[in-house]
């Protein structure tokens, strides 16, 4: 897993990832236990709030992904989740608290409480838009067209919308021309685009000053006086302003959720070839490092060198 780690740290630098979202999980959450009920943050006296940055973890999209296969997700599972990566959403929509000196109590107050419902409903549209992008991706009109015929996800139904399915644009029965069938994966590409725009619309490029601090000149001098033993006199060894120095561009993310997605969006306009999880309870598209990579995660190949060593036993 560590070649796909830093596959995927590749895809921003290390001070973006660290300055585009900074998110904090409480130290517990409550609630979603019953359907309806709402998992809320706990503050507890005398426990820290944990504050990370999500574009550090490299393979969040593809676990939160990993949430919405078919088969339905435990409420432990998805609490686990929570637990570890925190509410997906603010309940501000302002500069985030973590921007500024704030209490564990005001980070906490800040995430809005969601129920596992909806909560599944965001990991199956993840995992939704996942495999259209390995569908895009494999040419696989045929598995689009399964989507269009039979819409089971919010992902199919605009799908089907798009693919001009009410006025019979294609002939479901007769075998498609090259023409139809890149316009069918064209118009799979789009609504893929329009999905992930929509899913990241929070996040924006921004500017931010340059610290005189971190050029070149001023860092050398610093090294230098720490070299000789010498004070280093902060206010004296202040670089010249240099224009050209003034601004650099980084990311901001509003949220968890958009982090997410964002990972997602430099993951496919990076174009990583993806490959399917021969674990059948998962087979959820992933970005190989190496040609004889069968499975997306450790916890799959472990769980399938069981069943294999289980089988070979029973069969005995």
């Amino acid at each position: 897993m560590s070649s796909r780690r830093e596959s995927f740290r590749d895809l921003l630098s290390v001070g973006d990832r660290y300055s585009a979202c900074a998110w904090s999980v409480a130290p517990g959450y409550f609630g979603g236990k019953k359907k309806g009920e709402k998992v809320e943050p706990v503050h507890k006296e005398g426990s820290q709030c944990h504050v990370y940055h999500p574009l550090e973890v490299p393979d969040l999209f593809l676990e939160f992904a990993r949430l919405g296969v078919k088969r339905e997700p435990s409420k432990e599972k998805m609490l686990s989740w929570i637990s570890k990566h925190g509410l997906l959403r603010r309940v501000e929509k302002k500069q985030p608290l973590w921007e500024r000196p704030a209490k564990d109590a005001e980070l906490i107050e800040n995430q809005e409480p969601i129920t596992l419902e909806d909560f599944r409903e965001h990991a199956e549209r993840a995992r939704g838009l996942l495999d259209l992008y390995s569908e895009i991706q494999r040419g696989d009109v045929q598995r689009i067209l399964n989507r269009v015929e039979e819409p089971h996800t919010s992902i199919d139904t605009c799908l089907w919308e798009q693919t001009g399915r009410n006025s019979e644009a294609w002939d479901f029965e007769k075998p498609l021309s090259k023409d139809e069938k890149d316009e069918i994966i064209s118009v799979a590409a789009s609504v893929l685009a329009d999905e992930v725009n929509e899913s990241i619309s929070g996040v924006n490029l921004v500017a931010n000053p340059n610290s005189q601090s971190s050029t070149t000149e001023y860092r050398a001098r610093r090294l230098r006086a720490r070299m000789a033993g010498e004070v280093f006199d902060e206010e004296r060894n202040i670089p010249p302003y240099d224009p050209l120095h003034r601004f650099k561009q980084g990311w901001s993310c509003p949220d968890l959720l958009s982090a997410i997605y964002f990972q997602f969006y430099l993951m496919i306009t990076n174009n990583d070839p993806l490959r399917k999880c021969e674990n059948p309870r998962c087979n959820i598209p992933f970005p190989p490092t190496r040609k004889d990579n069968r499975f997306c995660s450790p916890s799959c190949k472990s769980t399938m060198s069981y069943h294999r060593r289980k089988g070979l036993k029973q069969g005995s």
